[in-house]
């Protein structure tokens, strides 16, 4: 997956792409080309999809706003379908993950948040247990969709801005996000062109209102995003041990990573594994002053070496 700060001009690249023999710009219905092409240049004229999203929310242009997060959403889904998973994950989570004869379990004291949209994790994850999604929403908990998955006393992974591949369910005045829709993209048997059909149907429901994507941005004040920082919050209070991998703490989410930091009280080491060490210029401003008593350089782990995830050897 390109980073934010590559995915100016990436969309004529996912277009100039093949799925199998099925060109992608032939193949996909004129509507979504247009729309990823307004994307992309929404992209190239304020630097970042979120940036553009902003500019959209500020000047209350709804109409523009919910299409570029449902743009997105199927630009997302196009990388993941042209390039597949990034192997990292399969090292990752082979190492973090045993299985205990029909059941699955990951290591008691690991948990996993994340600000991505995309489905690399839960694409890994599938492949790497032979499993579908629905199953592993049960053995994981709530990995794809709240709408199926297993209440678990111990929460194991945390997506704090919604998630590419899913979308809300109203049951009466219970929201919800299911991801039934989507289960064509993890289906290893299907076929290209069949999932190029299904990607152009599924955009067709979209456009019509079928589908309202699950992704969000920092800045709204949408109740399903408070419940899911909260649920991340009341999970993390025993954390010790942080390891940032490749997230570059934005402005837009500055007030929630206060949150976050604010929430790990026993906070005493801090790991960062980039390209670029920006411990003590993004990160160490966020922490309160009491657990900044807590972290010096001395607690602090800079890696560049971007081969495989790191995993600390406290781990």
């Amino acid at each position: 997956m390109p980073v934010v700060n590559e995915m100016e001009s990436y969309v004529e690249k996912v277009l100039g792409s093949s799925l199998g023999t099925t060109s992608f710009l032939r193949a996909l219905r004129p509507e979504l080309v247009e729309d990823l092409r307004f994307l992309d240049k929404g992209i190239k004229d304020y630097g970042t999809p979120d940036i553009f999203a902003r500019k959209a929310y500020l000047s209350n242009n709804l109409d523009e706003y919910e299409k570029i997060k449902r743009t997105l959403c199927f630009y997302l889904i196009l990388i993941q379908l042209i390039n597949g998973v990034d192997k990292r994950y399969y090292a990752f989570l082979a190492a973090v993950i045993d299985r205990i004869g029909s059941d699955y379990s990951i290591r008691e004291n690991l948990k996993i948040a994340t600000w991505n949209y995309d489905i690399q994790l839960i694409s890994a994850l599938s492949e790497l247990t032979s499993q579908n999604i629905s199953v592993l929403n049960q053995k994981f908990g709530p990995l794809t969709d709240s709408l199926h998955s297993a209440k678990l006393k111990r929460n194991l992974f945390f997506r704090l801005n919604g998630y590419a591949a899913s979308s809300f369910f109203m049951d009466g005045n219970q929201k919800y996000v299911t991801a039934d829709a989507f289960d064509f993209i993890y289906n290893q048997k299907t076929n290209p062109s069949e999932k190029v059909i299904d990607l152009n149907k599924l955009f067709l429901a979209s456009k019509n209102g079928e589908y309202l994507f699950n992704i969000r941005f920092a800045w709204e004040n949408e109740s399903s995003f408070e419940r899911d920082l909260k649920d991340t919050i009341n999970s993390i209070s025993d954390t010790e041990i942080l390891v940032v991998i490749g997230y570059s703490f934005p402005n837009f989410n500055r007030d929630v990573d206060k949150r976050l930091f604010s929430a790990m009280p026993n906070l005493r080491k801090i790991y960062l594994q980039d390209k670029f060490n920006y411990i003590e210029s993004r990160i160490l401003p966020l922490l309160d002053e009491d657990i900044a008593k807590q972290i010096n350089r001395s607690s602090t782990e800079f890696s560049s070496d971007i081969g495989q995830f790191l995993i600390p050897h406290e781990l």
